[in-house]
């Protein structure tokens, strides 16, 4: 598969809160990945004045990803995207790790 686009994928990290519970988010250190990207779908919010289009994507990410979650965050072309669900690693028939597939969304606020 042919990787023509660049994302920047912060992997989460975690720690304990106060009350020992552990809590996770994007981690601050970005890792340039080559990807392709492709529109999964477009809606519009008619919530009046300002309303905003929303759009889902499709990204394949090299082998070379770094480990994603639910609290892992992508940049792409200057916004910020959280994974709609679970990433996919799809495998060779040797079992090893040839593209990861994972459906972004806008994160709110943007």
């Amino acid at each position: 598969m042919l990787f023509p686009h660049t994302v920047t994928v912060y992997p989460s990290v975690a720690r304990a809160d106060i009350d020992g519970n552990i809590i996770r988010w994007a981690g601050p250190d970005g890792v340039p990945v080559p990807a392709f990207v492709q529109p999964r779908t477009a809606t519009e919010d008619d919530t009046g004045p300002g309303q905003r289009a929303r759009a889902t994507f499709t990204a394949y990410l090299s082998r070379f990803c770094p480990p994603l979650d639910a609290w892992a965050a992508i940049e792409w072309e200057g916004r910020w995207y959280e994974l709609d669900g679970e990433a996919l690693d799809t495998r060779g028939l040797d079992g090893a790790v040839r593209h990861w597939k994972a459906h972004l969304r806008t994160v709110a606020g943007q």
